[in-house]
């Protein structure tokens, strides 16, 4: 399944970094930052389990089986 740019996962994920979080929730630079480098290792799985780019992952692709593979 390809994602369009309009309705990736990364296009929405980007949005909760610089929309939601600081104009909706007024979180702080720090709490944002640290949620991002939370993110960026489970991102890096995703990408590997499923031989594609970091930019072309969907919703799809985070199921219970990827999330459960990075806990482990």
């Amino acid at each position: 399944m390809t994602a369009t740019t309009k309705d990736s996962f990364l296009t929405h994920l980007r949005d909760y970094f610089t929309v939601f979080l600081p104009r909706t929730r007024n979180a702080s630079p720090h709490t944002i930052e640290s949620a991002r480098r939370a993110w960026n290792p489970l991102l890096a799985h995703t990408a590997k389990t499923h031989g594609v780019r970091v930019d072309q992952i969907t919703f799809l692709m985070l199921d219970k089986t990827t999330v459960a593979g990075w806990l482990d």
